[in-house]
């Protein structure tokens, strides 16, 4: 699912959570099970996030 709310790690993080929740609005992504957000800062600093819906509330496999 692509998501471009800014270049701030935490902005992307947050969409990414909303869209696996349902809670996006008018951003919906109908059957979204995973997200990744990717960062890259000065130097070779990288981060990846990779969330991951998990059914009911429940603890996530693995």
């Amino acid at each position: 699912m692509p998501v471009r709310p800014g270049r701030d790690r935490r902005a992307q993080t947050a969409e990414l959570v909303w869209r696996l929740r349902d809670e996006a609005g008018a951003r919906p992504v109908p059957g979204a099970r995973v997200g990744l957000a990717h960062n890259i800062g000065l130097g070779d600093a990288a981060v990846v996030t990779v969330p991951r819906a998990v059914e009911d509330g429940g603890t996530p496999p693995g």
